[in-house]
């Protein structure tokens, strides 16, 4: 487990590489020994809390599943031209 990151790494097709979820902070990693990258700030409003993630097959998007405390309401969230 990577220091801050909550859940499983989500794995980019390649097997190679990886984004995990520190806080509210998406920060990529490689299996080569790489620096981990900040990729940036992930802003929920209005409480709510990004509840599961995943990068898409081609390795070009990644979905957020997001959810509002206390009610039985999700949404889904997609980041495009995702930083490799």
């Amino acid at each position: 487990m990577l220091p801050g990151a909550w859940g499983p790494p989500l794995w980019f097709p390649d097997s190679r590489q990886f984004l995990y979820l520190a806080t509210n902070e998406l920060w990529w990693a490689s299996v080569n020994g790489e620096q981990p990258r900040r990729l940036g700030t992930i802003n929920v409003p209005n409480g709510r809390r990004v509840m599961a993630a995943a990068v898409h097959p081609d390795g070009t998007r990644l979905a957020l599943i997001a959810e509002e405390p206390g009610l039985l309401r999700s949404e889904v969230w997609v980041i495009r031209n995702l930083a490799r």
